[in-house]
């Protein structure tokens, strides 16, 4: 059986400070993160 290692939802980026997704896993948890804060600011500044 082959071993596969575990893959990484973010990684540094190549020009500047920070990291991005590199895996649909990442793409997702930044799509609920914005989700999230964007209701949230809806609710408290409606």
């Amino acid at each position: 059986m082959a071993f596969n290692p575990p893959r990484t939802w973010f990684g540094a980026k190549r020009y500047g400070w920070g990291i991005s997704p590199h895996t649909w896993e990442g793409w997702l948890l930044l799509a609920a993160l914005v989700i999230i804060l964007a209701t949230l600011g809806a609710t408290v500044f409606s």
